[in-house]
């Protein structure tokens, strides 16, 4: 789909595998601890296991594993087989895994346990290399094919209609995991927690950018459904790296930890998916004391990441404010487009839309989808966003979560934005609900911080202050917790329908 691709980028995946000077380097820290020489001879073992079992170019073979050096094994076999992984969520539902295995079909599966997701051969084969078990669908033979430079594909969260196979070239994954580990400045001596659901785009990053610098991957294969884990393994392992989103973040510095644990030896913290707001930074750097923190922003269609932002201070003297997501990684170009098309200059908010080496080919068996999605290179991605006249990007929303009251158009994320700058509020949703009269009204959510005791009448006071009448929610309910997705983000569709 992508026209406007630079000179082909190394395959990472071959300078992963074909390396031999770092054998003795960890891979993988923890329980599953490996050094890149083990990893190889895994990777390898893997790839010969699937070539015996018929698996090669334009086949498919899902991933359902958590966070570990299985995962990464099963992400470089694959590939050194020839065929395309597809990648399935380990909290999905039955529902949602059979979903994804009916749209993707392919012909193997491997995991820990035995998917839900149909009419499997019997006999799984062992993967011991992967620590998992091989399961057979020779129903989905007659699949179609993928193409030969297809490496993964992953499906998105679905939150407006029935989630999309994004197929990621390899060549497409080498760009964007080259670039990110450039801006990152990854090196041998780094290492990092891994706790993000596997099924995402930047799962494979993390692994993948980690292997490509010789860095050291540390799997947290409960994900966060004990936080302080993840935290221990920061102080156990010297961790150098954390990647979260700033829901992530905000219940790391909550956490009661003991005093002896030392988190000096995080340098980069790096947030992504949300909006990043000065108070959670100086939070962030309390806990993490010697941290640089970057703000990053992506897409799956951009295998995933688009722009990247260092902080220059470490939260400022202005608590509520928001930081911008920054300049393209290399490679990667990034435009703001009005509704007609037209690019519009700094200061002025519209859609963003990139091209460069990362798109993806293409949305899976969708043409039609792919077609409006990627239109003569470009990925229109939905995100609202504006240029500051220093070259930097700045999110301000989603044209799919806006909300139209009367003639008026209603951003909710920048209501949320405004709503967080009252004392005592620490989370906040905004959604629209149908009206007679305007068609939708604002209404809102909040959460308050520990101690606080304030009512919605008091958000609404300030907000007079700062927005025109129609963007003020009309209700401010205070709830205990705002529902988020697997990923942390604030989950719209739900906090209408709750």
């Amino acid at each position: 789909m992508n026209g406007n691709r630079e000179a082909r980028v190394a395959d990472v995946y071959e300078e992963i595998l074909g390396r031999t000077d770092d054998a003795e380097r960890p891979a993988i820290l923890g329980a599953d601890r490996c050094t890149y020489g083990e990893l190889r001879r895994k990777v390898d073992l893997l790839a010969a296991r699937l070539r015996a079992a018929g698996a090669g170019p334009g086949r498919r073979i899902g991933i359902a594993l958590d966070p570990s050096v299985g995962y990464l094994v099963a992400l470089l076999g694959i590939r050194a087989a020839g065929a395309t992984a597809v990648l399935f969520g380990t909290a999905w539902t039955p529902f949602e895994q059979r979903r994804c295995f009916q749209h993707a079909r392919p012909s193997w599966i491997l995991s820990a346990g035995t998917p839900a997701v149909g009419a499997v051969d019997p006999d799984p084969v062992d993967c011991v290399a992967a620590g998992a078990q091989l399961h057979r669908y020779a129903a989905n033979d007659d699949a179609p094919a993928s193409e030969p430079d297809d490496a993964v594909i992953i499906y998105t969260s679905g939150t407006t209609g029935a989630p999309k196979g994004v197929v990621l070239p390899a060549a497409s994954v080498s760009a964007n995991v080259r670039a990110v580990a450039e801006y990152l400045e990854l090196g041998p001596e780094d290492s990092t927690a891994a706790f993000t659901p596997t099924c995402y785009a930047y799962a494979v990053s993390q692994f993948l950018t980690h292997a490509l610098a010789a860095a050291a991957i540390r799997p947290i294969p409960t994900y966060l459904r004990y936080p302080m884990a993840v935290l221990q393994a920061c102080h156990e392992d010297r961790l150098t790296g954390l990647a979260a989103n700033p829901t992530s973040f905000r219940i790391f510095t909550r956490l009661e930890r003991p005093a002896h644990w030392d988190l000096n030896a995080v340098r980069t913290v790096m947030s992504g998916g949300q909006f990043l707001d000065a108070r959670l930074v100086a939070s962030l750097c309390e806990v993490f004391p010697s941290t640089r923190v970057v703000n990053m922003y992506g897409a799956t269609e951009n295998a995933p990441r688009i722009s990247y932002h260092w902080l220059e201070d470490r939260g400022g003297d202005d608590p509520a404010r928001f930081y911008p997501v920054g300049t393209a990684v290399r490679g990667t170009r990034i435009e703001i487009r009005a509704e007609s098309g037209a690019v519009l200059p700094p200061g002025e908010t519209g859609e963003v839309v990139v091209t460069g080496n990362s798109l993806m080919r293409g949305f899976w068996q969708d043409p039609e989808a792919t077609a409006k999605r990627v239109r003569d290179g470009w990925l229109h991605t939905g995100d609202l966003g504006r240029f500051d006249e220093a070259g930097r990007l700045h999110l301000t929303g989603r044209s799919s979560n806006v909300i139209n009251v009367g003639n008026e158009k209603v951003s909710p994320e920048d209501v949320e934005r405004k709503m967080l700058e009252v004392a005592g509020v620490a989370e906040a949703g905004v959604y629209g609900v149908p009206d007679p009269l305007t068609g939708e009204s604002v209404r809102a959510k909040i959460v308050l911080e520990e101690g606080a005791e304030i009512g919605g009448d008091v958000v609404q006071i300030h907000l007079r202050r700062a927005l025109s009448s129609y963007k003020i929610p009309r209700e401010i309910e205070v709830v205990d917790a705002l529902p988020r997705t697997l990923y942390g983000k604030l989950d719209r569709r739900k906090l209408k329908e709750d």
